[in-house]
């Protein structure tokens, strides 16, 4: 009798069948993965089913060799991948960051690795040499049904009734909801989608984003939001939007930073459309494009006195007007 992959939920499973079949360069058998999953040749073929019957990818006929039949995901959709050691360590690196946001049930499974379970997908990139640190973390543990459930609701085009909180002083609404779409920001999980009534109409001209953790309960209705606009995906390779994820009309921002902060600000990538000027006193100006006033005034702040704003104007009196409220909670 098979080993079971202990504590791996279905999805899991999924998940890791179509990772093997994703990086395998030649047609797998059902003993062989049998063997890689630890898991029965029913329950793989249970599993081949089920991604031949999502539309994310589909399978090639079997091949018949000898008693054993053979399959692979379908060339003609360029799933199959070359990777190579250098791009499988990058993947696993980007997993290894990945877990540091996830909840702690789940990050602690790719830490551990899947070696008791015979899988061998968890690389450490890097021989232990590196470490990931992260300014303060939410733990998603208790929201698991939640992120499951929405991911449903996307996936299937569905409402949700949810029940937010906001927080620390409880204070709970409950509303209809559409997801459209999952976003990681700022080392958090957000839903991306349009609050509607019971018409199925949308009740505000911009979609909401819902922080996971304060969703206290989802439900899904049973009832559809095909209706509903598509939000389109953000069009631009090369678009980097640290400054608030909330749509809205961009606006130029430029900023003095003396010679204390100018390497670290040299050194990134801040907006897809910016650019820096060197002093001849080892300061930079920095000129970006930013869309979110919260974001901008909250990330000029955090310098103290290593940055002065050039331009545009009110956004120089924001910032004067909040340092005189940092001033005045000091008072005596």
């Amino acid at each position: 009798m098979k080993k079971k992959l202990s504590g791996a939920s279905p999805a899991e499973k999924l998940l890791r069948l179509y990772t093997l079949l994703l990086v395998s360069t030649e047609p797998l058998s059902l003993r062989k993965m049998s063997q890689i999953l630890h898991c029965s040749k029913q329950t793989v073929l249970r599993l081949l089913g089920q991604l031949e019957a999502s539309q994310y990818c589909k399978l090639d006929p079997p091949i018949r060799r000898g008693r054993e039949d053979f399959y692979r995901l379908n060339s003609s959709q360029e799933q199959a991948l070359n990777l190579g050691i250098n791009e499988l360590s990058q993947l696993a690196l980007c997993r290894n960051m990945l877990a540091s946001i996830l909840p702690d049930v789940i990050s602690k499974n790719f830490k551990k690795g899947d070696k008791k379970r015979g899988v061998s997908f968890t690389v450490n990139p890097l021989g232990g040499v590196a470490q990931i640190y992260t300014k303060g973390y939410i733990d998603y543990s208790p929201y698991k049904e939640q992120y499951a459930t929405f991911l449903e609701a996307i996936k299937n085009k569905q409402l949700c009734t949810v029940t937010y909180t906001k927080r620390p002083i409880p204070k709970e609404r409950v509303f209809t909801f559409a997801p459209i779409r999952l976003i990681s920001f700022h080392e958090a999980l957000y839903i991306l989608g349009w609050e509607v009534n019971e018409r199925v109409e949308i009740r505000h001209e911009d979609p909401l984003y819902l922080c996971l953790h304060r969703c206290v309960e989802v439900t899904l209705t049973g009832r559809s939001a095909d209706s509903l606009p598509e939000l389109p995906e953000n069009d631009s390779e090369n678009t980097v939007t640290p400054f608030g994820i909330l749509h809205g009309s961009p606006f130029t921002v430029r900023l003095l930073f003396d010679e204390s902060a100018a390497g670290y600000i040299f050194d990134r990538k801040w907006s897809a459309e910016q650019t820096i000027d060197v002093q001849d006193n080892g300061s930079l100006i920095l000129t970006i494009s930013v869309q979110s006033q919260l974001e901008i005034v909250s990330w000029i702040l955090s310098f103290g006195g290593s940055v002065t704003v050039l331009e545009p104007l009110w956004l120089k009196e924001k910032i004067v007007e909040e340092a005189g409220t940092i001033l005045g909670n000091y008072d005596g």
